[in-house]
């Protein structure tokens, strides 16, 4: 009897730590987590590669953001682009550690819905830094480096590993 106990420790043990390092290292699974934890920044809207979002409102939702990144706070910023070939949704999330070895991570997410069918991304950033005329994220996986402008009718910039359309 008492090895049936021990076995079904081990066992359930086994399965704890193993779902806690699937939670723990799946980049979609943290983002659907913190999402639902984090403070709205705002959002921004691009239209034909240009921020038509006013720049006061940009500038708040921008530095909100970058502020819940330098204090690794949960936060999300969210991107409406639009053009003739396609429409998006990006999210930008600030993700703090989940348990006591983690790290604070930023993320970036792509929903995509264009003539051939939706897409859906999530990929880590190395990244982001703040400018008076831009925030700035660095190698967001497959999006690239992304540049959104603080600025109402400023250019947003996505590096070139981003696969067309859509892009902001």
């Amino acid at each position: 009897m008492r090895r049936r106990w021990r076995v079904a420790l081990i066992v359930a043990g086994v399965v704890a730590v193993v779902l806690v390092g699937v939670l723990a290292n799946s980049e979609a699974l943290r983002a659907t987590y913190w999402t639902a934890r984090a403070e709205n920044c705002g959002s921004l809207a691009i239209n034909m590669n240009t921020l038509v979002t006013s720049t006061a409102d940009a500038q708040h939702a921008e530095t909100c953001y970058a502020q819940a990144a330098a204090h690794c706070r949960p936060a999300v910023l969210l991107v409406d682009a639009v053009d003739p070939a396609s429409n998006a949704t990006y999210s930008f999330l600030v993700e703090p550690p989940i348990g006591a070895a983690g790290a604070c991570e930023l993320a970036a997410g792509a929903d995509v819905s264009d003539g051939t069918g939706d897409s859906n991304t999530v990929a880590p950033c190395q990244r982001v830094t703040q400018t008076d005329k831009a925030l700035k994220f660095a190698a967001c996986g497959g999006l690239g480096d992304v540049t959104l402008p603080a600025i109402h009718a400023g250019a947003a910039i996505i590096g070139s590993s981003m696969p067309a359309p859509p892009s902001i």
